[in-house]
């Protein structure tokens, strides 16, 4: 079973695309590493992976468990940065 799977994450936020149809799929027991410029969606991904933003579209399933929008998992934590 995946820890973590993502099928086909979009967000949109004022008809601009922010994410666009990401997929990915983490294997439990390993660390990953999210790389990325400014303003490449990387906080937006994890906010709709955590529950705290609905995507447009997609899926996100936790440990083979499929999430409604703005749902969350006991399974996870997150602490997600803010720019001064």
């Amino acid at each position: 079973m995946d820890a973590l799977r993502c099928t086909g994450l979009v967000r949109e936020f004022g008809g601009r695309r922010v994410v666009d149809d990401v997929s990915l799929t983490l294997a439990p027991g390993r660390i990953y590493g999210l790389v990325g410029c400014n303003g490449a969606g990387k906080s937006t991904l994890l906010k709709m992976i955590a529950g705290f933003l609905a995507p447009t579209s997609g899926t996100v399933a936790v440990c083979g468990r499929e999430m409604g929008p703005c749902q969350t998992s006991e399974r996870l934590g997150f602490l997600i940065e803010h720019p001064a």
